[in-house]
């Protein structure tokens, strides 16, 4: 067996990301709020679809060490003939790179004898490493101690002091997810009362660990994480765990300088409003004319968009075929652009943001025609229901622009400032804590300014179109005056860009602590 080291430094710039789909407690937000008991083989198939949506939508993946002996979705697909090869070409040329922790290996001795990898688990893995070439990446490789060091620092205190800041700042984000509901109180209460307390006493026992907080505040007393049955008596279970499970993704996706990707019908990062996602400063006016004009650049729902839906008959050597035309690197290529808001002196360009999304738009669109045409084509025989859709589609989408409108394109959401009261309230107490009021005392607490988010994808975008988060200029400034102000200034477009379809809710905002850039 032999593999390639690299740092995860080295993945600052690439485009690499991380799929959140293979984390084995990842279950539709619409599973949360309808079933009692969650399987993970009931969504080991959406899971699976998922990935390989991640796989076509990013230049490199990082996946964690267990997730790729221990995934149920990658279970099914390592058995598959055509996705299991894909799969190998994909780790043989390091398209994909498994993310190591604290092992040494890609055997993964450390994480059996740890228990984190089951020995029975490893049966796929074990075969791939047989005759394929792997990358590995950990964030040390100069000494196990350095390593072990940098675990330490990036993932597992800072994943503790996230949590502790959410816990004292986070409850307007808490309300934002309850659904039909948005009682700030009442969350407020609640992580005053109970979340803190409790995420204080685990701490003070030793290594926060996610397990620790699903037991106390998630599940049924007694029962296991293999399939997680959410104890509805406990207080806003439902919702904690939509959080825990982002802060402790995004912890390990940060630590490795790369993007989390996050599954359909699942909260985003956005949800969390971290203080470090800011890209620009605007005015209220700035702010309206940039969602116009991204607005005008979405005039069409691309192929790409009406048919990504489909994507799931794809294999994952299917797949690897599209990555290597030129259409899918222009792709890439444009939506990472996306990811860098063009500023001058602090100050969005309106002009250029507009070319990059229409840009986008086009990149996609083009796309779309090769993967529908090239590796859809053969699929249209099926008798499964969605094929009668893609042989109504095809006549009507091939050599053409689709014309139904886009409400949705330019939505627009708004984060809300923190509630000093609730961190005056805390009830957390301990080292943690202490560091964490230290780091807010330095942001100079008060109402935060309002943020952003303008979403530029459709239902199920393929790759994260979103644009990077804005905030306003004056604090006193909300996301009603830039609503009412497209509606005063700009009433050709105000209609479609704020529908109900164009989510233009409020999501709450979490002061946590900056994303950091490690060396």
């Amino acid at each position: 067996m032999t593999f390639t080291r690299i740092e995860t430094a080295d993945l600052r710039g690439t485009g690499a990301a991380a799929p959140l789909c293979l984390d084995d407690q990842w279950f539709p937000t619409s599973d949360l709020y309808s079933k009692g008991l969650l399987r993970r083989s009931a969504t080991s198939e959406l899971a699976a679809t998922e990935f390989k949506r991640a796989i076509l939508s990013s230049s490199r993946l990082v996946v964690n060490r267990s997730y790729l002996a221990n995934s149920d979705a990658l279970s099914l697909l390592w058995g598959r003939g055509a996705d299991r090869a894909g799969l190998k070409q994909l780790l043989h040329s390091g398209d994909i790179i498994a993310f190591l922790h604290d092992d040494a290996s890609p055997r993964m001795e450390l994480a059996q004898k740890q228990g984190t990898v089951p020995i029975e688990q490893m049966k796929h893995w074990s075969g791939v490493l047989e005759d394929t070439h792997v990358t590995c990446a950990r964030l040390s490789w100069e000494s196990d101690a350095a390593n072990l060091d940098a675990i330490r620092v990036r993932i597992t205190d800072r994943f503790t002091r996230r949590l502790t800041m959410f816990g004292i700042t986070g409850a307007n984000v808490l309300a934002s997810l309850v659904p039909k509901s948005n009682d700030v109180g009442e969350s407020a209460r609640y992580l005053r009362e109970v979340f803190c307390p409790t995420l204080d006493d685990i701490a003070s026992k030793g290594v926060v660990r996610r397990s620790d907080i699903y037991k106390r505040l998630i599940i049924v007393n007694g029962s296991d994480l293999s399939n997680t049955m959410i104890d509805t008596y406990k207080p806003f279970a439902r919702e904690i765990k939509q959080i825990v499970d982002l802060i402790y993704n995004t912890t390990l996706s940060d630590a490795t300088s790369i993007e989390p990707i996050t599954p359909t019908d699942s909260p985003s990062r956005s949800v969390l409003s971290e203080s470090g996602d800011i890209a620009a400063i605007v005015s209220v006016e700035e702010a309206a004319a940039l969602l116009v004009r991204v607005h005008e650049a979405l005039k069409t729902q691309t192929i790409l968009d009406r048919y990504i839906g489909l994507f799931d008959v794809l294999t994952v050597q299917d797949i690897r075929a599209i990555r290597l035309t030129a259409e899918w690197s222009q792709h890439i290529s444009t939506a990472a652009q996306l990811a860098q808001n063009p500023t001058s002196s602090g100050r969005v360009l309106v002009d250029e943001m507009q070319e990059r999304v229409a840009a986008f738009n086009r990149d996609a669109e083009a796309l779309g025609k090769v993967i529908v045409t090239n590796f859809l084509n053969g699929w249209s025989g099926s008798s499964r229901p969605l094929a009668k859709v893609y042989q109504r589609g095809m006549k009507v989408l091939i050599g053409q622009a689709t014309k139904l409108a886009v409400s949705g394109a330019g939505a627009l959401a708004f984060a809300a400032g923190i509630d000093t009261a609730i961190v005056a309230g805390s009830a957390l107490a301990g080292l943690v804590a202490d560091e964490a009021l230290d780091e807010l005392k330095e942001k100079a607490l008060g109402k935060g300014r309002q943020q952003i988010d303008v979403a530029i994808g459709h239902a199920m975008p393929l790759v994260m179109n979103r644009l990077p988060r804005l905030e306003l200029a004056d604090p006193s400034a909300t996301g009603a005056e830039v609503a009412l102000f497209i509606e005063q200034h700009y009433r050709r477009s105000a209609k479609e860009i704020l529908s109900d379809s164009a989510d233009t809710a409020a999501k709450g905002h979490c002061s946590s602590i900056d994303m950091p850039a490690y060396d």
